[in-house]
């Protein structure tokens, strides 16, 4: 276990012309579908993949509908899960009106125990952005 990452330059869209900072870009290990998500379940818990698999997709659609319906979710051990927004000021609280919403989003609050485990994980830095090593190319005749 632990996390990989690769070390990226990334240039400010505002002041293109001035050197770039570098920063880490987590590269993940691959995505856990829902179906091998319930293989590891089934394993852990004696109940069939089958079910396994069901119940996952129905908390998903129970998430989605809860989220629609405004509300949080506390997730237990994950952390809470809630819609927030991205919206525009206005001066005065009867000046504000949908038109200033500039989008919604899902955030999740992990809870302390989770983020002690992610902080205690340890950091393995890969060479390339990528298992392969970038193509050179041709040299010119």
């Amino acid at each position: 276990m632990g996390a990989k990452y690769t070390v990226v330059e990334r240039k400010n869209p505002r002041n293109p012309e001035v050197q770039g900072k570098y920063y880490l870009s987590n590269k993940s290990d691959g995505l856990i579908d829902v179906r091998e998500l319930a293989e590891y379940i089934s394993l852990r818990s004696g109940v069939s993949i089958g079910h396994c698999q069901g119940i996952i997709e129905d908390l998903g659609e129970e998430i989605e509908t809860a989220l629609l319906r405004g509300e949080t979710l506390d997730l237990g051990p994950i952390g809470i899960l809630s819609m927030n927004f991205k919206s525009e000021g206005s001066v005065l609280a009867e000046d504000f009106n949908e038109s200033l919403i500039k989008r919604v989003y899902i955030h999740l609050r992990c809870r302390k125990s989770l983020l002690n485990k992610l902080s205690s994980i340890p950091y393995s830095k890969l060479k390339y952005a990528t298992s392969l090593p970038p193509v050179e190319p041709d040299p010119e005749p």
